[in-house]
């Protein structure tokens, strides 16, 4: 049984950002992540001496050394938490088995088997995915999600394709668009459904992010 201060399931953006603030503040942090390596979606990376070798952007690289640097922070790589299980008594589905006054007892499942930690506090920095919405023909061959097509490129280093059409309601479309470009594919089209005006505010955001 583990006991840190504090448990961040997940290890994006987010997570790796959390858990960089924490240890540097002196607490004893676990972060808990299902891929091998640290980075979530957005910096994700293919598994260690995984041919052709890709890297996350320079603000990806910086926040994932900043993280892994960062004392007090240890790592559950491969891991998935299966239940963050209360402090009142009954709520852990274990009779007389409750965890210490003021902590949480998190189930979490690895290459170790089942793991249970007790922190002061769980963080949940989980991400978020895109929400298909199906369509005549939306399960033939070739018609893949956004997120689907990133994990091609960038855990894989690989193109699903040559020649792209790209439709749907979210300007992160504009960075698939981008990575799939310079990873060598050919962009016929971008259909989006918001006016070109209303995606002008945040063009630098989309940059950044385009260069994860």
């Amino acid at each position: 049984m583990s006991a840190p201060d504090v448990v961040v399931v997940g290890a994006g953006p987010a997570g790796l950002a959390a858990a960089a603030t924490l240890g540097r503040h002196g607490a004893a942090v676990t972060v808990v992540d299902e891929q091998e390596q640290p980075g979530g979606q957005i910096y994700r990376r293919p598994p260690a001496g995984f041919t052709p070798p890709t890297a996350p952007s320079s603000a990806g690289r910086a926040l994932l050394a900043e993280a892994t640097a960062a004392p007090g922070v240890r790592w559950l790589a491969d891991t998935t938490v299966w239940g963050v299980l209360g402090t009142r008594a009954g709520l852990d589905g274990y009779a007389g088995d409750q965890p210490a006054p003021g902590r949480y007892r998190v189930a979490t499942h690895g290459p170790a088997g089942v793991r249970l930690l007790e922190p002061r506090a769980v963080l949940l920095t989980a991400g978020a995915y895109d929400l298909p919405v199906p369509f005549p023909g939306w399960t033939l061959p070739g018609v893949l999600t956004a997120g689907g097509v990133q994990t091609f490129v960038k855990a894989q280093g690989l193109l699903p394709g040559g020649r792209f059409v790209l439709a749907g309601g979210h300007p992160l479309l504009l960075v698939v668009a981008a990575q799939l470009v310079r990873a060598g594919a050919r962009v016929v089209e971008v259909a989006l459904v918001q006016r070109r005006r209303d995606l002008l505010p945040g063009p630098a955001g989309l940059a950044a992010v385009a260069g994860a």
